[in-house]
């Protein structure tokens, strides 16, 4: 049987500020009495969300405060246009490890190139993404092979790993992205273990960890946070060699383009292509 293609009706034009702005579709139907739930629900969220976007902001090569400008934004952006209500919006290990390498590979002077190289990455990702959006070839990632993808998200949580490990153990060195000479970092600087760092990281892992299996429904990533905050400041951790976060700087920047050389611009799209 062959079906006649199906005609699209035109948007009324009253229509069309929904159909841009979703919001404006859920919004009046949102009730009162969710409220509750929704406010505990985003402050655990947040609380969770808040050192995630510190630390890969700096698994990306990145200052940590980036991690907080970027992380409300993005939050904000999706209430307004997200269609989805199973979606998980954030930071993820992949893209900043990938950013991170990206970055390095242009050799940045200064933290501040960093963070414009970033943006310029950033930019050009969503930018494709939308052309993706517009053209509708999701059906793409149908070809993507599931073992490939399996091994690829493994591959890159065991870089992670490796990548943290020196920060877990206390070793101290020059952060690298070659494989290779960390792990002869690791094997090395055995003899470098900060034993009260070893006690935080540790224990920190056994709370996440050792806690799920006992009480699953507990956010016990968000008792850790609580309680190395409170261990911290109680026991003075830093003074005792842990490292710390320290001072996050205060305010917003100004918004601005990236300041990125022209003749940089093409192996700049080139690396947004690839986060893309």
């Amino acid at each position: 049987t062959v079906m006649a293609p199906r005609v699209q009706k035109p948007a009324h034009l009253g229509e069309r500020p929904r159909v841009w702005l979703p919001v404006r579709k859920w919004l009046p139907t949102y009730q009162r009495r969710w409220l509750k739930g929704d406010l505990i629900a985003g402050s655990v969220v947040a609380a969770l969300a808040i050192p995630q976007s510190l630390g890969y902001a700096t698994i990306a090569g990145l200052p940590v405060q980036v991690g907080l400008y970027s992380l409300p934004t993005v939050l904000v952006v999706y209430a307004l246009l997200g269609t989805s209500r199973k979606l998980i919006v954030g930071p993820v290990s992949t893209v900043a490890l990938l950013t991170g390498s990206l970055i390095t590979g242009f050799k940045p002077e200064s933290q501040a190139e960093a963070v414009a190289l970033a943006a310029g990455m950033a930019i050009t990702a969503g930018l494709l993404l939308m052309l993706a959006s517009v053209l509708h070839i999701g059906w793409v990632a149908e070809f993507l092979s599931k073992p490939i993808v399996t091994g690829f998200v493994l591959g890159l949580t065991i870089l992670v790993i490796i990548g943290e490990l020196p920060n877990i153990l206390g070793i101290p060195g020059p952060p690298t992205t070659d494989v290779m000479a960390r792990i002869r970092n690791l094997a090395t600087g055995l003899d470098d273990i900060h034993p009260q760092t070893l006690v935080v990281g540790v224990v920190s892992l056994a709370l996440m960890f050792g806690g799920t299996k006992l009480a699953p429904k507990v956010p016990w990533a968000l008792v850790t946070l609580l309680v190395g905050l409170v261990a911290s400041n109680a026991l003075d951790l830093a003074a005792d060699g842990v490292r710390v976060v320290g001072e996050v700087p205060q305010g917003l920047p100004t918004p601005s383009l990236p300041g990125i050389p022209l003749s940089d611009w093409s192996q700049v799209v080139l690396a947004g292509a690839a986060v893309a």
